[in-house]
């Protein structure tokens, strides 16, 4: 996305007469919105959007100020396009404060994490509290706690009540260095569940794990399990949960930093674990390349994983089980 890049764009699906033939629907734009913040030719990009109930669609991403800091811009646009309001947080101790994870609670209010820290406003955009947790994912429970992730080097994750107040935090250091919690997730009891990167060392070689937690509603590990993916960086993209509280789990694999080459990965994988931390299974395409990276996934109504991502320049084909 280019710096002069509008924070959100909406396109709408108009479907003609019935009786016309099946491929005579069109897409239509029905409206643009842009934001810069008043700054002509200055950075600005959006990083996370929501849909609430009625709706209303809210963005996150980093925007410039007037002495070219970046800081975080929340906003939210009514269906039809109309800004409402516009939310931002600038402090000189965060010159480049850039967001990476936004979620609503059942109220509506919006939480956003990043490279600088937590923050929580309301449904009209007006600043609620600040939390020192410079987090990469984040979950909000069924009573409106929060759980993040993401921040420090020990996979940590804290979970705060809806007012900010801190409640518990779960950690699982590594003695072969940084740990780190790269998506999460809560479910209807209060659970929640972390996934990410843990390194160990077998024989002097570093060596990285996926690592999965889940915790209980007052911070208690209830278990524990991990994968080596052939022992190469995982870069966890997703983690979802279905009716059942199967955990899915979506995440690329990067080789260089077990064998020294940087811009090699090994196709993605997609797995699913039971409500105990049972492995079920794992998916991939064992004949896809290193261009090939899973980026988003979801459910279905009936359970099936959706995932998309960038695909490599080769005739597609399906995902198939290795394990």
């Amino acid at each position: 996305m280019c710096s002069l890049c509008s924070l959100w764009l909406k396109w709408v699906l108009v479907f003609t007469s019935l009786v016309a033939t099946p491929a005579s629907a069109q897409i239509q734009q029905a409206w643009v919105a842009r934001y810069n913040n008043g700054i002509t030719n200055g950075t600005n990009q959006a990083v996370k959007m929501a849909l609430d109930s009625a709706g209303n669609i809210y963005v996150t991403g980093f925007s410039q100020n007037a002495n070219t800091n970046l800081g975080y811009v929340t906003i939210k646009y009514a269906p039809n396009g109309n800004q409402l309001w516009a939310a931002r947080y600038v402090s000189t101790n965060f010159p480049t404060a850039t967001p990476s994870a936004m979620v609503l609670d059942a109220s509506n209010n919006v939480i956003v994490a990043g490279s600088a820290l937590t923050v929580k406003y309301d449904f009209n955009g007006n600043q609620l509290w600040t939390a020192p947790y410079a987090g990469t994912a984040l979950a909000v429970d069924s009573n409106g706690n929060i759980a993040v992730t993401g921040f420090g080097s020990s996979f940590n994750t804290v979970e705060l009540s809806p007012s900010g107040s801190y409640l518990w935090q779960g950690t699982y250091p590594s003695s072969s260095g940084a740990a780190v919690g790269q998506a999460i997730a809560a479910d209807t009891s209060g659970n929640i569940y972390v996934a990410g990167c843990w390194p160990f060392t077998f024989e002097n070689i570093l060596y990285y794990d996926l690592l999965a937690i889940k915790y209980s509603p007052t911070g208690t590990q209830l278990w524990e399990v991990s994968d080596q993916g052939y022992g190469y960086l995982p870069q966890v993209e997703a983690a979802v949960l279905d009716t059942s509280t199967n955990l899915y789990i979506e995440a690329n694999f990067y080789k260089g930093y077990a064998y020294n080459d940087t811009t090699s990965a090994i196709p993605y994988f997609t797995y699913k674990f039971a409500n105990d931390g049972t492995m079920l299974w794992i998916a991939n395409n064992p004949t896809d390349n290193s261009l090939s990276q899973a980026q988003g996934l979801a459910l279905d109504t009936f359970g099936d994983a959706i995932i998309a991502g960038r695909y490599a320049a080769y005739p597609r084909r399906a995902m198939e089980p290795i394990k």
